[in-house]
């Protein structure tokens, strides 16, 4: 058992790695449609705790007080961005908007989960 504990380990660290070594300062790169923009770093990893906290409710009321607040957008079409800057430990990247529009150009921080693969 031991061994297939070791191995599922290493390809679940390949996998993740695999993964971060794409998202890097200055790529391209789509965001799925539905995810979550902050504005403050600080709100996205505030919502990040919560989520993996496992309280639904709590999550579900801080993400529907930051949307109502204007702290965070959920913009329901997959978007491209450029990435700033990607923080592989917290899972955080800052990024510029790059799809036409009002928003194009603005930055945000958003979940590293919410890019398209």
């Amino acid at each position: 058992m031991r061994v297939n504990l070791a191995t599922l380990l290493l390809t679940a660290a390949l996998i993740v790695g695999s993964f971060a070594e794409q998202i890097q300062d200055g790529a391209k790169m789509e965001v799925k449609a539905d995810s979550i923009w902050f504005l403050e770093v600080g709100n996205l990893s505030t919502w990040q705790k919560l989520k993996k906290a496992g309280n639904p409710a709590a999550f579900e009321s801080y993400q529907t007080k930051e949307l109502g607040a204007r702290h965070a957008w959920q913009f329901t079409k997959q978007l491209t961005v450029k990435i700033i800057s990607f923080q592989p430990q917290k899972n955080q990247a800052k990024v510029e908007l790059l799809t036409p529009g009002r928003y194009l150009g603005t930055k945000w921080w958003i979940d590293g989960n919410a890019f398209a693969k």
